[in-house]
C-alpha cells in the first residue's frame, strides 16, 4: 500500500474517532433534556456558560472580506433594494 493511502487512512480514522467524541458530548447534553438549564447543559459541553461567536467571525472573514470587495465595501441587506413586500 502507498504511504500516501496510509496517511489517509489514518487521517480518516483520526476524524472518525473525533466525531465519535463530540457525538458522545453532543448526545450526553441532549439527555439533559428540560430538566437542565440551557446554560448548564452548555457549560457540561463546552466548560463555559458564555456563547461566542468570535469563531463564526474567523470562520467567514475570507468570504467578508470577498463580498466587501465585490460589492465596494457593502456588506448585509441595507442597501440589497430588496422589495420585501
Amino acid at each position: 500500500m502507498p504511504p500516501i493511502v496510509k496517511t489517509i487512512i489514518l487521517a480518516q480514522k483520526k476524524v472518525v474517532h473525533g466525531l465519535n467524541l463530540i457525538s458522545l458530548s453532543f448526545r450526553k447534553m441532549l439527555q439533559l433534556g428540560s430538566s437542565k438549564h440551557w446554560k448548564e447543559a452548555l457549560q457540561q459541553l463546552t466548560g463555559d456558560t458564555r456563547i461566542r461567536t468570535d469563531p463564526f467571525k474567523n470562520y467567514f472573514q475570507p468570504l467578508i472580506e470577498f463580498l466587501r470587495k465585490e460589492n465596494k465595501g457593502e456588506v448585509g441587506w441595507a442597501n440589497a433594494k430588496i422589495n420585501w413586500k
